[in-house]
């Protein structure tokens, strides 16, 4: 099998406030404890930022004009209800999405099985027009409509960060070939269990605060992969948030480490039965940089093991 990491310089230019570090940080956290994984075969690529037309698939042209405006340097634009933005932000937005329909081009044509995106910022808050918890372009939504048109009829996107991705559901709920499921902390505003879709397209989970690894990894086994089978996707995606993990600050879920590992065995394997393998997972949130990377790596510890 081959696991494939995607990675642009400029997602480090994305540095908003109050701690203009931590955003760069977080994708170094990764990516050093990536690069530290015994697998010699790990692949690593970048790719050409994505362009304002590619936006068009998922946003419209009045929010994309809005959040690629060229911003003064030491000076930061607020996108209400809580989104910051600063002189690097557009130009990692656009190399974000780039990774993003990369990723999808090269699984999609055979070149690598499994992608693995190393985005920010994050993007399952975005909406069509709105820019939302720490989001500015929908990844894997854009991910996924690229996929469809490549030829990819059914697509699925497994969310899996500790807040429910409010923007992909919203892009997904009128069209019945876009499956949506996401496991989230049962404090998020939205992501409620009668929120459906259009075709029954949208199956939401919420869990109490303090869910565990076993609860967690149970309905995953059971009530996510039922889902999964009964809409057989041709492509499979992750929002591969890790602030489910137990010591992040921002989440109330209490996943271990090694839980992701498991995490990703369950959903490589849903791959390699539904859909030849094809996944593509996108790194959203996750904000203890002293357990992040260790994360990360425990997911793509367990795709590797379950596609070899």
């Amino acid at each position: 099998m081959n696991v494939t990491i995607y990675t642009h310089p400029d997602c480090l230019n994305h540095r908003p406030g109050p701690q203009p570090d931590f955003a760069p940080a977080r994708l170094l956290a990764v990516e050093t404890a990536l690069r530290r994984l015994p697998y010699p075969h790990l692949q690593w690529r970048t790719a050409q930022p994505a362009t304002p037309a590619n936006l068009l698939a998922i946003h419209t042209q009045k929010h994309i004009d809005a959040i690629l405006q060229p911003i003064a340097p030491g000076t930061t634009r607020h996108y209400p209800p809580d989104t910051d933005a600063t002189a690097g932000t557009a130009s990692a937005i656009r190399a974000a999405a780039g990774l993003a329909l990369q990723a999808v081009a090269d699984v999609v044509s055979g070149k690598h099985q499994s992608a693995f995106c190393l985005c920010s910022p994050g993007g399952h808050h975005a909406e069509v027009e709105m820019a939302s918890g720490f989001c500015f372009v929908n990844h894997v939504a854009l991910a996924a409509v690229y996929a469809q048109q490549m030829g990819m009829k059914r697509v699925a996107v497994v969310d899996i960060d500790v807040h429910h991705g409010n923007g992909t559901q919203a892009m997904f709920w009128n069209y019945p070939e876009r499956l949506f499921i996401s496991l989230h902390e049962s404090a998020s505003p939205t992501g409620h269990t009668h929120e459906t879709g259009c075709a029954e397209n949208i199956l939401n989970i919420p869990l109490p605060p303090r869910t565990g690894g076993g609860k967690y990894i149970e309905i995953l086994k059971h009530t996510v992969l039922e889902k999964l089978h009964a809409f057989a996707p041709d492509m499979l995606f992750v929002s591969a948030g890790l602030d489910a993990h137990q010591s992040d600050p921002l989440g109330n879920l209490f996943l271990a480490t090694d839980d992701y590992k498991t995490i990703g065995s369950i959903l490589a394997s849903a791959a390699m039965t539904l859909c030849n393998g094809r996944l593509v997972s996108i790194l959203e949130g996750g904000y203890n940089l002293s357990t992040l990377g260790n994360a990360a790596a425990a997911y793509i510890t367990g795709i590797i093991e379950a596609q070899s």
